[in-house]
């Protein structure tokens, strides 16, 4: 399966979409990565202090970023604390496919578990549309919309307050605030017939051109704006001495899990289960490190040289690039 197309989801899934269309995305970038897994952390912390809503924002972010199964997995169990069950029934079910293209028969076990678990308690909502719909008719939950095919069937949906809107040319917009009850539900709802919009008012006329007097020559020109070099230099500059104080954190993190994974490794570097865990995340967090700050580095490199070419900025900027062993400070003084 494509990063970042899934194949069915339930309404209320992200942004409420509930049949995707199974286009791929871009690769991650190295920076995508790191925010993905910097908000994981992040994720995997409000989780443990028992703040759900905010995790799962945050465990939908980092997946957006880097479409990882590990990442999905947590979602789903993130939304099914959360009561968001079509949510959860829908990633679980994506989840062990991706498991079982990947021959992970323990994940796509764990994940299976939790479908069945929650096939029981799913609600669904049907729309049921007149046979006299205007052409171009469209209809949109939470504003997303839904397509004409799945119009008459039975959508999953998430328990709580949902907004739906019918919409079409030359006609006037209908909208129905609905609630959905925890629990298993089945909702209908009728689409009416949509009134005509009334006419819109005639556009004024358009003011004749101007002509130049002929014995007056056209005005030049405005002048062109001076050199952005600079300011775009120093915004590179900016983002690459980011980009290094991100991966100085990774270093230092490494160098920490390292310390972690000798304590559970005997001679011959024999590591029990923990042991084996914090070498992976030590050998993952070194390597981004390495990743961010050789991007950084270059960053702040092409900024500094940027800065110097700029007509604009030669005769009043003065750079000052200071490396130190943790990070690179770029300063300038008008």
């Amino acid at each position: 399966m494509p990063r970042g197309a899934i194949r069915f989801t339930a309404i209320g899934v992200f942004a409420g979409l509930c049949v995707l269309d199974g286009s791929a995305t871009a690769a991650p970038t190295p920076a995508d990565r790191v925010l993905a897994e910097s908000l994981f952390q992040e994720a995997r912390d409000l989780m443990n202090a028992d703040k759900v809503s905010e995790a799962c924002a945050k465990f939908a972010e980092s997946y957006r970023l880097d479409s990882t199964l590990g990442t999905l997995l947590n979602l789903a169990v993130c939304h099914e604390k959360e009561g968001r069950v079509a949510s959860a029934w829908a990633e679980f079910t994506d989840a062990a496919e991706i498991a079982r293209a990947n021959h992970q028969s323990d994940r796509e076990t764990m994940a299976m578990r939790h479908v069945e678990a929650l096939r029981g308690q799913l609600s669904f909502v049907v729309f049921v549309v007149p046979e006299t719909a205007p052409p171009g008719l469209e209809i949109a939950l939470d504003g997303t919309v839904i397509r004409k095919a799945a119009w008459s069937s039975k959508l999953p949906i998430d328990p709580g307050a949902h907004r739906i809107e019918a919409r079409a040319p030359k006609k006037q917009s209908w909208t129905r605030e609905i609630v959905v009850a925890s629990g298993a539900n089945e909702l209908s709802v009728d689409i009416p017939a949509l009134e005509d919009a009334p006419d819109a008012p005639a556009p004024p006329p358009a003011a004749p051109p101007v002509v130049a007097a002929p014995d007056r020559p056209e005005p030049p020109p405005p002048a062109a704006p001076s050199s952005s070099l600079a300011t775009i230099g120093w915004i590179t500059g900016g983002v690459g001495v980011v980009a290094i104080g991100v991966g100085t954190f990774f270093g230092i993190r490494t160098l920490s899990l390292k310390s972690d994974r000798d304590a559970h490794c005997g001679a011959g570097n024999v590591c029990d289960a923990d042991g084996v865990g914090f070498d992976k995340d030590a050998r993952t967090a070194a390597t981004i490190s390495t990743i961010t700050v050789a991007a950084g580095a270059a960053l702040v490199a092409a900024g500094v040289v940027l800065v110097i070419v700029a007509p604009s900025a030669r005769s009043r900027a003065t750079i000052d690039l200071r490396m130190t062993g943790t990070g690179a400070a770029v300063g300038g003084r008008w």
